[in-house]
């Protein structure tokens, strides 16, 4: 038996199998606020398709809450607004109290994305940096001739969407060979770590993102798979892991009579309601103002607030070659000697 991964591709998608509350954190650029170039000028809540249970009963409730919130208001004396942080960080103790005290039998997860693609596995993924159809079909005798090379390495299971498979395909993930699995973490500091880590702006998909999950404790109706660890595995005590394992998607789920309740809170950027004055060089080659100006210095001040509560890109990757390659990293980009975050873009503010 194999799993048929390229036809379960095809049939997969997005707005089936998630019911998705969509919450967006607008932000704009301004020059009013002291080494900070973003502000947050608005935050938008849609919701006017959820069928889920869970989202029916608490949807509404978040989304008061949440408009109830003055993002836009100064909460300090060198601040326009709030930080992202602290918006992202109260959106999630708002969902949290409401998970508590009405979804008893749910838990959440979180995943971070340097990006609002679509929700898929490395798997599922084609096109530049993706995989062929022949990968896919033949998916299962490469993981099977992988572990008989390396068996102190990775144990080969043929037993779809169990404990025991997840665990080593997880281990292939580790390595960076493409699985059915999309990893998720309990712990949302984490998530904003993997949402802002080594963030690069793009045209196509700029928006940071994160993701909640509700997860059903029962185990009904869910993707979601804990995996035991494993010595050659330390990432998945430390990044509080598990995964969505896509081996699952099948029934009632693939078909989108049964969804998966998640909220995505999008750090997006807005030009329509921009009212500050324009930074003097941050305009592209067309005069317009740049939103990688506001969605890069967001994400590098998300960064800073993680550091001061001691979540730290490095600590994400425990292994002995991931160790070497972020000390690589550290010093071979410009030596220590590179301006502080907050001079990228705008030269003119003195040290």
């Amino acid at each position: 038996m194999t799993m048929e991964y390229e036809s379960r591709k095809k049939v997969y998608v997005e707005t089936k199998v998630f019911d998705t509350l969509e919450i967006d954190i607008k932000v704009g650029v301004t020059n009013n606020d002291d080494k900070r170039f973003y502000i947050i000028n608005d935050i938008s809540c849609a919701n006017e398709q959820l069928n889920s249970p869970v989202l029916q009963n608490i949807g509404q409730d978040i989304v008061k809450h949440i408009n109830d919130l003055e993002f836009s208001k100064s909460h300090s004396k060198i601040r326009q607004s709030w930080s992202a942080f602290y918006a992202i960080k109260e959106i999630i103790d708002i969902i949290r109290t409401e998970v508590k005290e009405k979804c008893k039998g749910y838990k959440i997860y979180f995943r971070g994305q340097g990006g609002d693609w679509p929700l898929k596995p490395t798997l599922y993924r084609d096109g530049e940096n993706g995989y062929s159809d022949e990968f896919r079909i033949q998916y299962d005798t490469i993981y099977e001739s992988i572990a008989n090379k390396f068996p102190h390495e990775i144990e080969y299971s043929s037993d779809f969407g169990s404990k025991k498979r997840a665990a080593n395909l997880a281990i292939l993930q580790h390595y960076g060979l493409g699985t059915p699995l999309v990893d998720i973490t309990e712990n949302p500091f984490i998530a904003m770590l993997f949402m802002t880590n080594n963030y690069q702006y793009s045209e196509e998909h700029g928006s940071l993102k994160m993701d909640v999950f509700f997860i059903r404790e029962d185990g009904e109706n869910t993707l979601f798979q804990e995996v035991g660890n494993k010595d050659n595995n330390l990432r998945i005590t430390v990044q509080k892991g598990a995964f969505l394992n896509f081996e699952k998607l099948e029934g009632a789920l693939i078909y989108g009579e049964k969804k998966i309740d998640r909220i995505s809170i999008n750090l997006k950027y807005d030009n329509a309601s921009l009212e500050q004055e324009l930074l003097p060089d941050g305009l592209d080659d067309e005069g317009n103002n740049n939103p990688e100006i506001a969605l890069k210095t967001a994400a590098r001040d998300i960064q800073e607030k993680l550091t001061s509560f001691n979540y730290m890109n490095a600590d994400l990757f425990p292994d002995f070659y991931k160790c070497l390659e972020m000390i690589k990293l550290k010093y071979t980009q410009g030596n220590g000697t590179e301006q502080p975050w907050y001079k990228i873009f705008y030269h003119k503010i003195e040290k």
